[in-house]
């Protein structure tokens, strides 16, 4: 019998661990799921937020080393998220953790030295980032008709992407021995460079997957987002 796997999830700019509520529907009893709740939000929200990505990552690595109790761990990060668990594994080479069996980059394009973005979006007004926000999707119009919701979620969001946005102008590209994927919604603004260039962060596979919507399909195409990942961890063999 295979033994049980552990998928430690990590949810979007401005999510929370309730973006995975649903998620353990679609697997297997062997594979676990376990989302991970970022400072500020969610069960969190008396926190503060991180103030840098060096606190996220350090935040996220504490909570895997205080829970990864099986033998074999994924995880699965997605824009945000995704740039969080990169920066995650990195630390976990340097610390000589116990790598994960794969890890699923969600929502976003490789990792690669320079800015992470052109354009800061954090540093909008408010009304100009409210709009990038309803372009991307994935927030309903109403919600930024609430006063009281607007001024506890917008600082939050706008600290997300102040992160996401950090300057990685001196990456140092340590390749993971492990698989990797690469999910990606068939309408995102990524060019094939930024989604082909995740195959330089392995020495082995590295496939790319392709959902239908755009940034946000992971809240549209769940069966088939679990579906894929069910497909390459229960191909993973942990007799």
């Amino acid at each position: 019998m295979k033994k049980k796997i552990q998928l430690f999830c990590l949810p979007y700019a401005g999510g929370s661990s309730l973006v995975f509520k649903d998620w353990k529907n679609h697997f297997s009893p062997r594979i676990e799921i376990i989302p991970i709740e970022f400072a500020g939000r969610g069960k969190r929200i008396h926190e503060n937020g991180y103030s840098d990505i060096d606190e996220a990552v350090d935040d996220v690595f504490r909570f895997l080393k205080n829970n990864v109790t099986t033998p074999h761990y994924a995880l699965f990060g997605h824009s945000l998220g995704a740039f969080i668990a990169y920066f995650v594994c990195q630390k976990i080479i340097d610390t000589k953790f116990q790598l994960p069996v794969h890890v699923f980059f969600s929502g976003k394009g490789a990792i690669t030295a320079g800015k992470a973005s052109g354009r800061k979006v954090h540093l909008l007004d408010n009304e100009d980032f409210i709009e990038e926000i309803l372009s991307l999707g994935g927030t309903p119009p109403e919600f930024f008709e609430h006063p009281e919701l607007l001024e506890l979620f917008l600082p939050v969001l706008r600290n997300d992407f102040r992160i996401a946005e950090s300057e990685v102008e001196h990456l140092k590209i340590q390749p993971l021995d492990i698989d990797i994927s690469a999910f990606f919604g068939t309408n995102e603004d990524l060019t094939n460079i930024q989604k082909n260039n995740w195959k330089l962060h392995t020495t082995k596979s590295c496939s790319l997957h392709y959902f239908e919507g755009g940034h946000f399909f992971i809240n549209d195409q769940i069966k088939a987002v679990t579906k894929q990942i069910g497909k390459e961890l229960n191909s993973f063999d942990t007799f």
